[in-house]
């Protein structure tokens, strides 16, 4: 099965890198955008500042993207790869591998438990 990086973290990764890695492109950016209210100078420098900072975010997300979906590139990310990409564990499957936890009778068990009381 080949990892694959849940689509959460590539957005949640690209807002960050967005906003806080390269702030001076987006603090600016957004300021020119309010002044562009009045000047449209200011408007088409502050699209042109976050149009910039958007494309080196993503660009940046896909190089991490494509390095997580290749673990023999980069054997750091492996651990990281493990945690994401647990296998599924279905209560009609006969594996003995992973803890599989039946909720309904667990919730059985409970309501048996408070009616003892």
């Amino acid at each position: 099965m080949k990892p694959k990086l849940p689509p959460f973290l590539f957005w949640f990764g690209f807002l960050l890198r967005f906003f806080v890695s390269r702030f001076y492109l987006a603090v600016p950016g957004l300021i020119l955008l309010l002044f562009g209210i009045g000047s449209r100078t200011c408007l088409v420098l502050g699209l042109l500042m976050l149009s910039v900072d958007a494309v080196f975010s993503f660009s940046d997300q896909m190089i991490l993207k494509r390095s997580f979906e290749n673990p023999e590139n980069n054997p750091q990310l492996d651990s990281l790869n493990k945690v994401f990409n647990v296998p599924e564990q279905h209560p009609e499957s006969d594996s003995s591998e992973g803890d599989y936890i039946d909720v309904e009778a667990t919730e059985t068990d409970l309501d048996d438990h408070d009616e003892e009381r």
